[in-house]
């Protein structure tokens, strides 16, 4: 059964992008990052979306709690007051807010929708990970690795070797998740990869292999600046939120 709620984790600081602002609202193409994933899920099917959000949750609420900025979505916001700690937090958040089958994404991957289009009705275990075997656009010592088993994931980690995919930060997950990273969080390991490497160990995590489908990790200002020569000309453009057009955002344009 298609899945019709998404969690999207934006409450990061970005602090490797180095602009002062939330990654939520760095725009690429005219468009904020949270702009470009509210689209994406807009796209797969979604109708109810959760947004994280920690780190001046203020500016991303301003921007985004209108439906006409966000692509016709219900959108909620959970606020994550520690989160200045490991991402897996951010998305335990969700767990009193989603349903038992929902689609998760972090804020600052860009996706050309039509490689994930089969992602909200696949099945396997309780979590399946859009991975790519064929990657185009990434930093091979930042990608998170994957190593696989036909279909399962075995292992999962940016120091896995050898590997047969990269891991592209959309997924599509059970409740079951949760326990996984509250075990992750009592041992230490606050990631959400940890929680991940969890659930392949116990052969619960299944793959997605969108094989060189187009897609974009925006993490470092190398990277923003190669999103904003790339989406345009591969994806076009989508309406940005408008008060995104009328305020100034305190953005360094040219990197």
């Amino acid at each position: 059964m298609r899945v019709r709620e998404g969690v999207i984790i934006a409450a990061g600081l970005g602090k490797r992008l180095g602009l002062g602002i939330p990654k939520a609202l760095v725009r690429v193409a005219g468009a904020p990052l949270l702009s470009w994933t509210l689209w994406t899920f807009k796209k797969l099917g979604i109708k109810k979306v959760f947004v994280v959000v920690g780190y001046k949750a203020h500016k991303i609420r301003s921007l985004f709690s209108h439906r006409r900025n966000t692509h016709g979505l219900d959108v909620e916001f959970i606020y994550n007051p520690s989160y200045r700690r490991g991402n897996g937090i951010s998305v335990l958040k969700a767990e009193d807010y989603v349903g038992d089958r929902f689609l998760l994404s972090v804020v600052d991957h860009i996706f050309d929708p039509m490689g994930l289009r089969g992602l909200p009705i696949a099945d396997g275990g309780d979590i399946v990970i859009a991975v790519d075997s064929k990657p185009r656009h990434i930093d091979p010592l930042e990608a998170t690795k994957v190593r696989l088993d036909g279909r399962r994931v075995v292992a999962i980690g940016k120091q896995i070797w050898p590997y047969d995919a990269v891991d592209c930060g959309i997924f599509l997950c059970t409740s079951a998740i949760f326990p996984a990273i509250a075990e992750a969080i009592d041992r230490g390991c606050e990631e959400w990869n940890d929680a991940k490497q969890i659930l392949a160990e116990r052969g619960r995590a299944t793959a997605y292999d969108i094989r060189g489908s187009f897609w974009l990790d925006v993490d470092v200002p190398s990277d923003l600046k190669r999103a904003r020569r790339l989406v345009r000309k591969v994806l076009g453009a989508i309406p940005p939120a408008k008060e995104a057009l009328e305020e100034p955002i305190e953005e360094i344009e040219k990197l």
